[in-house]
Order: structure tokens, then sequence, then C-alpha cells
């Protein structure tokens, strides 16, 4: 069941950028059903459980220099599910994850749209990020049936994830996934880059996709993978990687086209 995980949930639609901005920041409302197309000026963070909803279908959240940001506190859990909304124009990224803590976190994105998203930093249209001293469930992370098209950043022009010296396995699943035109400006994965620094082991990541047309101005023009970030050694155990999908037209200034995949191993 979709909120077996929710206690005391309270669902409200959001018609307004008033309704969602107020909504969002409210600690009480876990669950807001989006009925029509809204601009985003500002939005704060937004801790520990909330479920967003496109109402009829693929609504559109317009972000100007706005994006949602879902940040644990060290010791709480943080439940975040985003379904059926297109995500346009924002200047700072779309979607920042940051499940860093002692608490458990599950991280769900499903049939979303990102179009013309912007980051001056990493992930143009999706930040993941997590520092974790707990062991994290199986598939933390998943996103499903999405679009990414002509997003940028300097690192994952559409998605970055970073995972770090948390001694826990990493594990995230994308499905489906279809990822085009979309740039590393100034680093690698010009679709995904996945990094992972020492402590992590026993690691899994399956990526299922159509890749066409991105570009990395380093390595990975599609899909860019490092276990042992920054030269930290991963304390051992196993990686397994499940990648599969249609790649085209993708480049890499340097190496790996379409696929660039790193394992820093201590010998």
């Amino acid at each position: 069941m979709l909120f077996s995980f929710y206690s005391n949930v309270f669902a409200v639609d959001a018609a307004t950028f008033s309704d969602f901005s107020s909504n969002f920041n409210n600690s009480s409302i876990n669950t807001i059903t989006v009925q029509n197309d809204i601009t985003l000026d500002l939005v704060n963070q937004r801790t520990n459980t909330i479920s967003i909803f496109g109402a009829t279908g693929n609504e559109r959240l317009t972000l100007n220099a706005s994006f949602l940001r879902f940040k644990s506190d060290w010791n709480d859990d943080l439940y975040v599910i985003i379904s059926s909304l297109t995500f346009s124009q924002g200047s700072n990224g779309s979607i920042e994850l940051s499940g860093d803590g002692i608490g458990a976190h599950n991280f769900q994105l499903n049939s979303l749209v990102f179009i013309g998203n912007v980051s001056g930093s990493n992930g143009g249209a999706v930040y993941l990020h997590t520092q974790t001293q707990s062991p994290l469930p199986s598939d933390f992370f998943s996103l499903n049936s999405s679009v990414f098209t002509s997003n940028s950043a300097l690192s994952g022009g559409a998605l970055y994830m970073a995972s770090n010296y948390s001694q826990n396995s990493i594990s995230f699943t994308i499905t489906t996934g279809s990822f085009s035109q979309n740039k590393a400006l100034a680093g690698n994965g010009g679709a995904i880059s996945n990094e992972v620094g020492g402590g992590n082991t026993d690691n899994s990541f399956s990526i299922s996709g159509i890749f066409i047309g991105n570009h990395a101005s380093d390595c990975g023009g599609a899909v860019y993978s490092c276990v042992g970030k920054d030269g930290k050694f991963p304390y051992g155990g196993t990686n397994v990687y499940n990648l599969k999908g249609h790649f085209k037209g993708n480049g890499a200034t340097n190496s790996g086209r379409a696929i660039y995949n790193y394992i820093l191993k201590c010998i």
C-alpha cells in the first residue's frame, strides 16, 4: 500500500502558488495534491514525510529561482513521494533530497517530467545526497517512468547522486527513464552522475532507460559512476551494476561517450 509507512496523513489540495507554498511548509500536512499549473518563487526546505501528486496528470510546476528541498534532521527519518508532475525552468535545479543522519530514508519519484532546469552546482533536475550512519532500506531511492529533457549542471546534467562515508550499502533503481539533451557543463555524467565516497560497501545500482544526445564536458556522456570518490577507498564488498537501455548520440570530451564506470580498489 502506498502510504504504509505513514501515520496521521493529512491531505490538502493546492491550486495556487500560495496554497502550495503554505502547505509545503506546514509540518502537519503530509500530502499535497496539485490541481493546476503553479509558478513557484520561493519554497523552503521540508523535513520528515511528504507526498506531492499531480491531480489530473503532469501539472506543471514552473520553479523560477525556487526548488523543493527535503532535508532530514540528524535523528529523523525522511520519506518523500512525488508523482505525476512536470518541473520546468528551475534555475537552482528542481528537487534536492538530503537523507543524512541516523534516520531511515525512502525517496520515490514517479512519472515526472523535467524540462530545461539548470543548476549552478550539480544535478540540473534532481540532487540526491546521503551520509547516513544507519542501514538504508533496499532501493532507498527509486526513479520510475520519468523524462529528463534539456537539463544542465556542472555534473549530472539531469541527476546527481552522492553517497559519502556511511559504512552502509547504497542501493538505487532507475526504471524506464528517458534522458535526452542533458548536459554536464564542467564535469561528469551528461544525464546521470553517481559518486560514492569511501566507506560504502556492497553497493547495488540498477539503471534502465533511453539515453539520446546527452553530453559531458569530462567523462560519461550519458552515465558516470565512481565508487571511491576523491581517492577514498571503499571498505570492501561487492559493487553490482545492472545497466541496460538504448544509447544514441551521447558524447564526452574525455572518456566514455556513453558510459564511464570507475571503482577505486585498495591493493
